[in-house]
């Protein structure tokens, strides 16, 4: 069976670069260019707005070149249309469009005629087709933001304007509506295909004569929703930030249809009914997301929003069974737990290597987390999937997956035990296993947590099993990292570590097993600037066959 995974996992990257050749060459030729003339009435037939919000500093960056990406600067002499090369994250966030927002929240003739002089270059530049700035997803983010924002940027625009804008549009809605059913299940990026379905419905809506891509989308909607949301609500790619980013693209779909007088179809109400209680379930008491698997912290007023207006009532659940994930709750103390497996390929470039990671809350206080991503720069973002950087147990200073230069998983855990939880009324248990460490070592991993009623009692144990002797030792680190906002110090001569949160509120760590020592480390959970902060680390090597690491964090008095 291992054999066959391995060769499916080779066989699809292979099929999918094959047609990915295929289209660059059909599509790269004049006569394709030609093809995507069309001819567009210079108006919609339906007005369809944006309602996320912007940032005008963000705008105001944009008017000097510079283009803001979650608190990563790009600065360009050439109006911010970067290569791919030189930032990826910076290039798709331009690609995208979804900066116009910024420019509407700057507001005034100023943001309009950024807007207008930004669509223009990119016309000038990439109004040909590419195969990267008109790769399917981004064509059909671009055409949904360019609808969108039309009433901000475009309604008061001069004629010339109007006619290359329209000419443009028409292009690349052509050619996502030629190529939207072959690429769809193609997509490397799992949330491609919404936002191709996004501008066919758009297009469809708002352009004359187009009503029947409606339909188109909606159709890829119902064939891919289920695959991208799983039956609990959780995002296919175990990623808290993918799954906020996919109920937007629903929430703008649904709001598109309404204006237009089209049914809502079932499948898209279903799969939010789903997902805003999972969506709540990764939300801490800051009202802020859990950092697990390319995700921060984000923004309370975002999430909010999103929440009143999906309008969807209901208490967020304490477990993700398929998606991998269980909330141990007990009175002010909330602990996060990532019980899942590794998702397929295709689905697993955000996947961090943090098998059995853990985070803890007390109130709105983060109290241990795990160190959080960057939203730009490739090398920080690599750094912080491997397993040192979060909440768990590494063993001989491997990571507990195999992450590929190409950004997907290699070796992973074949065979994973589920989770075992009880909820005993005067306390909570969750029990895991991974064997990700197997191949390497032979070592599986199995993490027991318990907390107590009142919150105040949190234990866990680390069980390291092996089969056979390996003849050599073998060295293991259970990592504890901490909020900046958090202060430890050793005690009992460096036997059990202090730790005092903002509040005041003290806690004490014991152990079992190990030597104690803290070290240091970063956060990222905000922003694209790393917070020193610090870690309380236990390390030792294996005895014998199984060995077993005992840890508590208690609040004093």
């Amino acid at each position: 069976m291992q054999v066959l995974a391995r060769a499916k996992n080779w066989i699809q990257p292979t099929i999918r670069l094959v047609k990915d050749r295929a289209q660059e060459i059909a599509c790269g030729s004049p006569i394709y260019n030609w093809a995507l003339a069309t001819k567009l009435e210079h108006r919609f037939i339906v007005s369809l707005s944006d309602v996320w919000p912007g940032d005008s500093g963000r705008g105001r960056w944009l008017c000097n070149n510079v283009l803001d990406h979650q608190g990563a600067l790009f600065q360009s002499s050439d109006c911010v249309w970067v290569k791919r090369q030189d930032s990826a994250a910076h290039w798709r966030a331009q690609q995208s469009f979804d900066w116009l927002r910024d420019l509407k929240a700057l507001g005034g003739d100023i943001g309009r005629k950024q807007a207008r002089s930004m669509i223009l270059g990119w016309i000038e530049r990439d109004g040909k087709w590419s195969p990267e700035s008109w790769n399917s997803g981004l064509t059909g983010q671009r055409i949904s933001n360019w609808i969108g924002q039309y009433e901000f940027f475009g309604a008061s625009a001069d004629e010339h304007f109007q006619h290359i804008f329209f000419d443009s549009l028409g292009r690349q809605f052509k050619h996502i509506c030629r190529i939207a059913t072959v690429d769809a299940g193609q997509n490397e990026d799992a949330l491609s295909v919404l936002y191709i379905a996004k501008g066919l419905i758009y297009g469809g809506i708002s352009l004359q004569g187009q009503e029947s891509r409606i339909e188109q989308g909606l159709s890829m909607l119902k064939a891919s929703l289920p695959k991208l949301i799983l039956s609990d609500g959780g995002c296919v790619t175990r990623s808290p930030a993918d799954l906020v980013e996919a109920i937007m693209v629903l929430l703008d779909i649904r709001a598109a249809l309404k204006a237009g007088n089209y049914p809502v179809h079932p499948t898209i109400e279903q799969t939010l009914d789903r997902a805003l209680p999972a969506m709540r379930f990764f939300r801490y008491v800051d009202r802020r997301l859990a950092v697990f698997h390319g995700t921060q912290e984000g923004s309370e007023n975002l999430l909010s929003l999103i929440i009143k207006r999906a309008g969807v009532r209901g208490k967020s659940c304490s477990r993700l069974p398929e998606t991998g994930f269980e909330r141990l709750s007990q009175g002010k103390t909330r602990v996060m737990f990532d019980t899942g497996r590794t998702p397929s390929n295709g689905h697993d470039k955000r996947l961090h290597a943090a098998p059995l990671a853990f985070e803890m809350t007390r109130g709105k206080h983060r109290i241990i987390l795990n160190c959080g991503t960057h939203p730009a720069d490739s090398d920080w973002v690599y750094a912080l999937r491997s397993t040192p950087a979060h909440t768990t147990l590494t063993m001989d200073d491997r990571n507990a997956y195999e992450i590929k230069e190409s950004g997907h998983v290699g070796r992973t855990n074949t065979l994973t035990h589920g989770c075992k939880r009880k909820d005993m009324g005067q306390a909570a248990f969750a029990e895991s296993t991974h064997n990700g460490y197997y191949t390497l070592n032979g070592v599986t991993h199995k993490r027991r947590l318990y907390l107590a009623e009142d919150g105040e009692d949190f234990r866990g144990e680390d069980i390291l099993t092996r089969d056979f002797e390996s003849g050599r030792a073998h060295h293991y680190a259970v990592r504890f990292h901490l909020h900046p906002s958090v202060k430890v110090s050793l005690v009992r001569e460096g036997t059990e570590a202090l730790i005092r949160v903002p509040s005041g509120e003290g806690w004490r760590f014991f152990h079992r097993g190990g030597q104690l020592a803290l070290e240091e480390s970063i956060y990222l959970g905000r922003g694209a600037t790393p917070r020193k902060t610090m870690q309380i680390v236990l390390s030792g090597n294996l005895n014998g066959l199984e060995t077993a690491i005992k840890w508590a964090f208690q609040r004093e008095g």
